[in-house]
């Protein structure tokens, strides 16, 4: 088997709190709107947000004049969710302008995760994957610090053609885009189970999971209860002289 060679890491709930980041930006959407913010709506909109991005953002018809490039397009595609949400005859460019604008305002990293990333840094190259944005990634990294200990972002909007995280397609381009390192040579690591462990699992990328739930039914090679553990996990398997199975 092969040496693990690289790093993938998540980035929302893995790296920087994302349910407290889409919160602030929510509150900034719904001041936009003028609506009250209710934590019982908040939850609503991570909910659908969720079923949008999984089951929903691909059926959407993008009108012709948001074809002229693959950003406006993934901005109209991303930009729909608020007309649809709200159920307001709302502009989806300009209220993912908008949204994107709240995500900046509210960027906060979990606990200990800038730290492990420098640690981590100095023994492997680490990459970023993300569904998101990716000038709100790149915003998001720059924002808690740790530029310095990452070599590059890839996020879905990149793809070609589209794909996202629930797609293996997705990894298999992630794995081009880094370039010089084959599957088993990556260690993914994320809190999504589908996303992060699930997709990458079936074309052989090796996975850690950030979980804090004992589940028997994980086909994870990792487990952990935050990203904190990750570098003794890697440690341990040097020292051992043995490869993530």
């Amino acid at each position: 088997m092969s040496k693990i060679k690289c790093l993938i890491i998540d980035l929302d709930d893995t790296i920087v709190d994302d349910t407290e980041n889409h919160r602030g930006a929510f509150k900034y959407i719904l001041e936009y709107l003028q609506i009250p913010y209710q934590e019982e709506l908040f939850q609503k909109w991570l909910e659908f947000d969720s079923y949008y991005w999984h089951e929903y953002f691909k059926s959407i018809k993008v009108p012709s004049k948001y074809l002229v490039s693959g950003e406006t397009k993934a901005e109209y595609q991303r930009g729909m969710r608020f007309p649809l949400f709200f159920q307001r005859n709302l502009n989806p460019i300009a209220m993912q302008k908008e949204f994107k604008e709240g995500l900046r305002k509210n960027i906060v990293a979990l606990p200990g995760a800038v730290e492990t990333l420098r640690e981590l840094s100095q023994d492997y190259p680490i990459y970023i994957s993300t569904n998101g944005d990716s000038k709100v990634a790149k915003e998001k990294i720059r924002r808690i610090g740790a530029e310095e200990f990452i070599i590059s972002i890839f996020s879905a909007d990149m793809t070609n053609p589209p794909s996202n995280k629930s797609e293996s397609d997705y990894y298999r381009q992630l794995i081009e885009y880094i370039g010089n390192v084959t599957y088993e040579e990556c260690l993914m690591t994320g809190d999504k189970y589908r996303d992060d462990v699930v997709m990458p699992n079936k074309i052989g990328i090796k996975t850690c999971w950030v979980h804090k739930e004992v589940e028997d039914n994980g086909i994870c090679d990792y487990r952990i209860d935050s990203l904190k553990e990750l570098p003794e996990i890697l440690k341990r398997d040097l020292v051992n002289k043995n490869v993530l199975r």
